[in-house]
């Protein structure tokens, strides 16, 4: 399945770009984030959040930081936020920051 665009960077807002992609597994999905999450593209980035958050059956809300250029305090508060939303519903929030290296599982 190919990704979907949800939530394109809006005109006057700076440049910021949300992606879902479907999770490898039932109940989970993965938000990408690309570019600055400052407080006039937060908006963007909340909707998307709060929207997975609301799914009744989700588990795990991966969300991919690796090419965001910029994470100021309200983005922080999105993700904390989000983080709470998913508590609530017995989910797990996985922040993949940029930089993150995935190491192959131990044998």
């Amino acid at each position: 399945m190919l990704p979907t665009r949800v939530l394109p960077a809006a005109p006057g807002t700076g440049e910021l770009s949300v992606t879902l992609v479907p999770g490898e597994r039932p109940g989970r999905v993965v938000v990408e984030v690309v570019g600055e999450v400052s407080a006039s593209t937060v908006p963007l980035l909340q909707l998307c959040l709060d929207s997975r958050t609301d799914q009744p059956d989700l588990r795990e809300l991966v969300v991919d930081l690796a090419q965001a250029t910029g994470l100021e305090p309200d983005g922080t508060a999105a993700l904390a936020r989000a983080r709470r939303r998913c508590a609530r519903r017995g989910a797990r929030l996985v922040l993949r920051p940029a930089g993150a290296v995935r190491l192959p599982p131990r044998r």
